[in-house]
């Protein structure tokens, strides 16, 4: 009887202090059998993080019924649930890459035959008409030879000037916050990620947004981070609830 007791206590102690061992999880990152480098991956349970390296390897701490997920700018994001079966597996995550989006292009639709006519047209037809005008020497006719170009001289300055108010105009304009949170993030990030209800979407990023910390961490566009700190507000969030 005392043996079994003994033996009991000994299997135990040996389960009690495997299962506070921390466990990793390792794999490979690819994309049509490519190795995908810089691969943000954040165990969405523990908030564990790592990055795939130049071969696309990573190892991170994870263990069965938690769940990773896999983020990069040029291809979706991809969740992957640690299972019995994969657990003790090298892991193959298959990214899919984003579409390139090209920039807009707007063509004005302008007749061939509407050829408008500028300063300078009009500049170099009053030099072909003063040359084939003939002169006659000794008479004035209130024209300035060899005279500075005034009008040309100011449109440049103005011109100059014109392009540094548009610059100065394009480095203060604002950031759109929550716009530019809804464009990172799809409503399926908020809804199966954070587990929000979609009544709650719109409270929750007000809660956020109200974080300088958070309008700081969002001003530097940096997807990996944004998610982080949304997770750590999310938790603060239900707490209040």
């Amino acid at each position: 009887m005392k043996l079994k007791l003994s033996l009991l206590v000994l299997l135990f102690t040996f389960f009690q202090s495997f299962s506070q061992t921390e466990r990793y999880v390792q794999g490979r990152v690819v994309s049509n059998e490519m190795a995908v480098t810089s691969v943000d991956i954040i165990n969405l349970n523990t908030k564990a993080s790592t990055t795939s390296d130049k071969n696309g390897n990573f190892k991170i701490a994870a263990t069965v019924f938690e769940t990773l997920i896999f983020i990069s700018e040029a291809y979706y994001d991809t969740k992957v649930k640690i299972t019995h079966e994969n657990v003790s597996k090298n892991l193959i995550v298959n990214l899919n890459k984003k579409p390139i989006e090209l920039d807009e292009v707007k063509v004005d639709d302008k007749s061939q035959f509407n050829i408008p006519v500028g300063y300078n047209d009009i500049k170099m037809a009053g030099i072909e008409k003063a040359q084939t005008t003939p002169k006659v020497v000794g008479v004035y006719t209130g024209e300035m030879v060899n005279a500075m170009d005034f009008v040309q001289i100011g449109k440049s300055i103005w011109k100059l000037l014109k392009g540094k108010k548009k610059n100065q105009v394009t480095k203060e304009e604002e950031i759109d916050y929550e716009q530019f949170i809804e464009s990172v993030f799809n409503e399926e990030f908020f809804v199966k990620t954070l587990q929000l209800k979609p009544d709650q979407i719109q409270l929750f990023l007000d809660y956020c947004l109200a974080d300088d910390k958070v309008l700081e961490v969002i001003g530097n566009k940096n997807k990996f981070e944004m998610m982080n700190v949304l997770i750590s507000k999310n938790e603060e969030f239900k707490k209040i609830k």
